[in-house]
């Protein structure tokens, strides 16, 4: 699964996602906030990722643990004794209003280990970081 929980965040709108609170996150680039210097040159293609023009649902970091305890728990059940959290690197640029992009970056991090730990012995792969 995506850090964020697919890969362009949740569906905001869907009920069963309302206990998370779930919000539209816009990257920290032009038009949406204050330009970060080099994100553009550093990686072109936010100028046209689909993030940058209709934002990414997510969860804010004091409900995230929940969320994923959810889906790991959910996992386990399946008998899945593992997973491969990719698009690690997007949270990164969510953070306004959030804390900023290292405050959020580490509570999704803490928050998808400690849950694997808990439900899926700890086995996870970190991809596209």
């Amino acid at each position: 699964h995506a850090l964020t929980g697919y890969w362009l965040g949740v569906d905001t709108t869907s009920p069963k996602m309302q206990r998370y609170k779930p919000i539209i996150q816009y990257p920290c680039i032009a038009p949406h906030y204050d330009y970060t210097p080099g994100v553009l040159a550093a990686e072109p293609t936010m100028a046209w990722n689909p993030s940058s023009f209709i934002g990414m649902g997510i969860i804010p970091p004091n409900l995230i643990r929940e969320f994923y305890s959810e889906m790991h728990r959910t996992l386990s059940d399946a008998h899945i004794d593992g997973v491969k959290v990719d698009a690690q690197a997007a949270i990164t640029m969510l953070g306004a209003g959030l804390g900023g992009g290292p405050q959020i970056t580490r509570a999704y991090v803490h928050a998808m280990e400690q849950s694997a730990k808990e439900f899926l012995s700890g086995n996870v792969i970190s991809c596209m970081c």
